[in-house]
């Protein structure tokens, strides 16, 4: 205790402390004008806890001392007036072109119309000259440079500033070489006639002392002071009315290296990045966290708790908050949990500093990250992604991959929130990274994507939910099966043994065509059959006789169930060109005839179902669906009349091209151009070389090609002739493509996006009067998807802008007394040990030949995994048996159950009793038997209780119903899952044709390694089917040892 009039003196040294008087060696202070509290201050300005260290939670800035003054204790004040304008700031990442998919062209960067400036990331620097330059992006340059908004050129970057071969450029043209690269900067900024410059570099030292190359720390102590030169000489260069501006960490850690008060008062603002608040890189550094001694805690990268922190940092750091621009993500930051379902501010993530083990996006490839295209993607795919609204941090959260990763993630509703926020706190605005995340756009449908290298294709595999099956399936015959809309069972590689995955999945799909592998054997039959796809396109109508039916004979098994189904079908030859590019036309040896050669394509579902719900949630199949009918266009350019002759293949592409011409001249008298609605019909499909003569002249080849040649179908709700020029399936003004949500939607004049011209004043691509927002009647109330689960509401709000409410049934409860519904199909012939076990089993078990749906298969998406499948394997679990040289079908075999698991409860018996007599019943058989008999019950119990439920029960029962989670994937539109009560129960019957050989065609199973078991066709059942009941003396190995020829095997 002082009672005289000395100092108090210091308290001991703290050994570690950074601030106060706790750091060892500090000096007392010489009179009482100095505050203890002062002594050591904290860069930049923040925080000294009560224990000596710097930053910027509340347990750092709290105050301890009396209300009437002590140490830190300040007079409120406020920091600036408001901006002289509210901006919204996106960076457009010119390298995103390199990935396989989300391609935003930079003429569609200003996505939504609201952005006032855009940066382009990131421009490269010439370590030689010092000059700037369009190192990646070079084709979307000039396109950039036209937009209308003001155009910031950044640099710098993680990559550029961090990685071995990249760091130094940056830090010697700011630190060594400031004068020469600011004069370069300017030059460069004067000559391409942009806005202003933006630098990122990332980080000065001593902020940075974790970031190294090769072991050692690549900053230096003065670096923060270099910058700050360096932004002084730039600034001074750089003409009138051009702007200079950083971006800035929200970090404490990489923050305090930055004289960011100085800096503020040279440059025009700062995008302050409180979109990367935490991140994989945090692993195992508790400074980087608000209480979490592991360093390992799973915390949302946009926690607004934690972006409010940060911003009290840099403005009590002495930025004016007029200066600063607020970050917002278009990403999520995933993790993955150390413990599944743990995803609370106290649970932990497993990986390392540099390596994420949470699943990455199939676009953006990074672990730890997903783009907001991706992850409406993942919850569109209705795999079991769990989503919802966090209100502790303030942010959305998806839990995926088996609730076994974690992501935050912002919605545009979350960020309108936050923007109102900012705007009222006097902020200069908000900056998004990054605009080409936001969402699969027709960019990305200009051209198909990079087929698979042989052997990495996925050729079988199980949809997620019933609203994908069709065109997965379709996009798997391609090579393409998306993992976040498709769980890959079959590869093309030659794979010896069964497939160790629950094999007879309702929602398996098969692949009829040939493989890409390398099989382990020559097999001359799947020689013959790659052959058989391959066709060629004759130029003109002078092909040899019988040319035009390449494919026929290779389609003809899918153009039989089509027959059956008593549905149109398509076949044809597709060119795999470029849509950019000539068709590659050759000359035939020998004669005058050109060709192109292309790839069999049988009964394509693209035809019916490139639509709203391919594109919105189906990205990848709507891209490889334009790719054909883009292409188709070039080939009817080409070809002319001839490509339709009577007997010609014809092609999807050209399917879709004369069914759209077909609709619209149904639709629109020659006086109203429908010509100019069928092109309109085609814009959200992108671009491609042909000019508008070029499209003209296409329309009027497919307005002569007799009627009954493609899969047009009178419309029952539109009347012939009644379209007008002008209405919203062909309008006036094109000054943007047609909505990518679909065809005659009739979302008001702008199909539900942002307004084709802005409100005046709004600095963007257009300009002009904002249109009026106008939903026609029929278009307020809408069932899609391919079940007709989803119910759409569309209506105006008050602000003129158009609302979309997706109301999506996921989940159905069977009433008590419901009312049974049959539904009957036959069993495909051409998978005939599918049918001769199904037809076996029932003969033996009659109760199963009629199936009630249970309860747990009313969701889009539904299996258990049976006890049946594991208790074959068991069985069989020697080695050598199942190998493909002891049986005639030489690919992949599958376990094949029946009943089917769709069907089963959980109490069922035959799910129960696997293995036992009251179980399932198994028959080993050719993969594509068994995966092509399981789409006749495929979404069954869902898909036929909405089908005998009138329009407008329905309608009711969907708005009465329980809502699940939320989503809002694009402004404006909300999507929710819904569940629901009906009073209709399906019931499946498969009925048989099939003339039933010896032993149900155990004989003839492909599968039964007659090699090895010569007598025992049984080894391709369970142990307690009744085959054994009646050949006692089976089997006569033991198949649960490995196979030895002599002793255990014939």
């Amino acid at each position: 205790m002082c009672v005289g009039p000395g100092l108090p003196p210091l308290p001991p040294p703290q050994k570690g402390a950074e601030c106060g008087p706790l750091v060892p060696g500090t000096k007392p202070p010489k009179d009482d004008s100095v505050s203890l509290a002062d002594l050591n201050p904290c860069p930049p300005k923040a925080c000294c806890s009560n224990w000596g260290f710097c930053g910027v939670f509340p347990d750092h800035c709290k105050i301890n001392t009396p209300k009437d003054g002590g140490p830190g204790s300040k007079n409120p004040d406020l920091n600036g007036g408001a901006p002289s304008q509210y901006g919204r700031v996106g960076y457009y990442e010119a390298y995103g072109m390199n990935r396989d998919c989300l391609w935003l062209k930079a003429k569609n960067a200003n996505t939504d119309g609201s952005y006032t400036d855009i940066h382009w990331a990131f421009l490269s620097i010439d370590p030689l000259s010092w000059r700037p330059y369009i190192g990646e992006g070079k084709s979307q340059w000039n396109a950039f440079k036209k937009l209308k908004v003001k155009r910031i050129v950044s640099l710098g970057g993680w990559a550029d500033s961090t990685e071995p071969g990249k760091y130094n450029i940056i830090r010697e043209a700011i630190i060594t070489n400031r004068e020469k690269f600011a004069t370069n900067l300017a030059q460069f900024a004067k000559d391409e006639g942009i806005d202003g410059v933006d630098i990122d570099w990332e980080y000065p030292y001593p902020g940075a002392p974790d970031i190294e190359v090769g072991g050692k720390v690549i900053g230096q102590k003065t670096d923060g002071l270099n910058y700050l030169r360096f932004l002084t000489v730039l600034k001074d260069k750089m003409p009138a009315g051009k702007t200079v501006s950083i971006a800035a960490p929200a970090s404490y850690w990489y923050l305090k290296a930055f004289p960011i008060d100085k800096i503020a008062e040279v440059i025009d603002y700062i995008v302050y990045m409180t979109y990367d608040l935490h991140g994989q890189w945090d692993y195992g550094n508790a400074n980087a966290y608000d209480m979490c001694e592991s360093g390992k805690c799973i915390r949302s990268h946009v926690n607004m708790t934690e972006t409010k922190n940060a911003l009290s940092m840099i403005t009590k750091a002495g930025v004016p908050n007029r200066k600063i621009f607020v970050g917002e993500s278009s990403y999520g930051r995933s993790f993955h949990m150390a413990k599944d379902g743990c995803w609370g501010p106290m649970c932990e993530f497993t990986g390392s500093r540099t390596e994420s083990d949470a699943a990455p996006g199939r676009c953006t490839k990074t672990g730890g990250y997903l783009a907001y295209a991706e992850i409406m993607e993942i919850i569109n795919a209705k795999s079991g992604a769990e989503t919802f609204y966090d209100k502790s941090s303030q942010s959305d959260v998806m839990l995926y991959k088996g609730l076994g990763d974690y992501v935050s993630y912002m919605t545009p509703k979350t960020k309108d929130s936050r923007r109102d926020v900012w705007k009222n706190l006097n902020f200069a605005g908000s900056i998004d990274w990054a605009v080409d995340l936001q969402e699969f756009t027709t960019d990305d449908f200009n051209a198909s994507p990079d087929r698979p290298d042989s052997g990495d294709a996925c050729i079988a595999g199980n949809d997620n939910t019933i609203d994908s099956a069709d065109l997965c399936f379709f996009s798997c015959n391609y090579g393409f099966c998306p993992e976040s809309l498709y769980v890959c069972t079959r590869a093309a590689v030659g794979y010896n043994g069964d497939n160790e995955e629950d094999d007879d999945d309702n929602n398996d799909a098969e692949y009829t065509g040939p493989m890409v592998g390398d099989p382990r054997y020559i097999d001359t039959g799947e020689i013959r059959e790659g052959h058989k796809a391959t066709c060629f396109n004759y130029k003109g109508d002078r092909g040899p006789p019988g040319s035009m039916d390449t494919c026929k004979a290779y389609c003809k098994p899918a153009m039989e169930v089509a027959k059956e189904e008593d549905r149109l079908t398509n076949y044809g030859c597709i060119v795999w060109s470029p849509i950019n590019k000539p068709i590659p036309w050759k000359k035939v040896p020998g004669s005058d005839l050109e060709i192109a050669a292309g790839e069999c394509s049988c009964d394509n579902w693209l035809v019916n179902e490139l639509a709203e719900f391919v594109i919105d949630a189906l990205p990848i199949i709507a891209q490889i669906g334009c790719f054909l009918l883009m292409s188709s266009l070039k080939l009817i350019l080409d070809v002319g009349l001839s490509l339709f002759a009577p007997g010609r293949a014809l092609s999807a592409g050209a399917d879709m091209a004369l069914t759209a011409a077909e609709t619209v001249n149904y639709i629109y008298p020659k006086d109203e151009n429908p010509e100019g609605a069928w092109q309109w019909w085609l814009s959200p499909c992108g671009g491609s070389d042909l000019v508008p003569d070029e499209f003209k002249q296409i329309f009027e080849v497919l307005g002569n090609v007799p009627t009954g040649r493609s899969s047009f179908k009178e419309p029952k709700k539109i009347k012939k002739g009644s379209g007008k020029k002008g209405d919203d399936g062909n309008p006036t003004d094109r000054s943007t493509p047609r909505p990518n949500n679909g065809g005659h939607n009739g979302a008001g004049k702008n199909g539900g996006k942002a307004p084709a011209k802005p409100p005046a004043g709004n600095s963007n691509n257009n300009g002009g009067k904002k249109k009026k927002c106008n939903v026609p009647a029929r278009m307020s109330s809408r069932h899609l998807g391919q079940a007709k689960n989803t119910l759409r509401l569309m209506s105006c709000d008050k602000n003129d802008q158009t609302q979309i409410s997706d109301m999506v049934v996921t989940t159905m409860t069977y009433e008590p007394n419901a009312t049974p519904t049959l539904w009957t199909t036959a069993c495909d012939p051409k998978n005939s040990q599918a049918c001769y076990h199904y037809s076996s089993a029932n003969s033996v078990n009659p109760k199963w030949s009629t199936l009630t749906c249970p309860q747990e298969a009313a969701t889009i998406s539904h299996r258990f995994n049976g006890k049946a499948v594991v208790a074959w394997s068991d069985e069989h679990a020697g080695d050598g048996w199942k190998d493909p040289s002891h049986r005639v079908f030489p690919n992949q075999c599958d376990r094949d159950e029946w009943p089917p698991a769709y069907f089963l409860a959980k109490n069922a018996p035959e799910f129960t009793l696997g293995g036992k007599k009251g179980g399932q019943r198994i028959r080993w058989i050719p993969f594509n038997d068994n995966q092509g008999a399981s789409k006749h019950w495929r979404g069954v119990c869902m898909k036929h209780a909405v089908k005998h439920l009138p329009l407008n029960d329905w309608t009711d029962k969907v708005t009465k119903g329980k809502k699940g989670p939320s989503s809002n994937p694009k402004n404006n539109h909300e999507v929710t899952e819904m569940s629901i009560d009906v009073d209709v129960r399906p019931e499946f019957d498969l009925k048989f044709r099939h003339r039933i050989p010896k032993d149900d065609g155990l004989w003839d199973n492909g599968c039964w390694p007659r090699n090895a078991a010569k007598d025992d066709p049984g080894f391709a059942l369970l142990r307690i089917d009744e085959w054994y009941d009646k050949h006692k003396n089976l089997p006569k190995w033991d198949y649960t040892q490995p196979y030895k020829k002599g002793s255990n095997g014939d």
